[in-house]
């Protein structure tokens, strides 16, 4: 519950970035993301974000730079 990520750095080697299960009041903002081409994929084409049974949740204001999917997936 109320779990806030907020202003960070990320080098990201893979997608999703963010998994969220069962949780309420997910924050994930003003963050960079960067995409690291240096590791091979574990999950490729699956989207960035990936969010089962959660509420509240808000996603806004975050830099994604490389070759990422504009995918989010959120299941209710």
């Amino acid at each position: 519950k109320n779990i806030r990520i907020i202003g960070n750095t990320f080098d990201s080697s893979d997608t999703p970035v963010l998994y969220g299960y069962s949780c309420k009041g997910l924050t994930f903002k003003d963050n960079l993301i960067f995409k690291s081409p240096a590791y091979e994929k574990n999950e490729p084409n699956k989207a960035r974000i990936n969010l089962r049974y959660c509420q509240d949740v808000e996603i806004e204001n975050n830099a994604w730079v490389g070759n990422f999917s504009s995918e989010i997936l959120k299941e209710e």
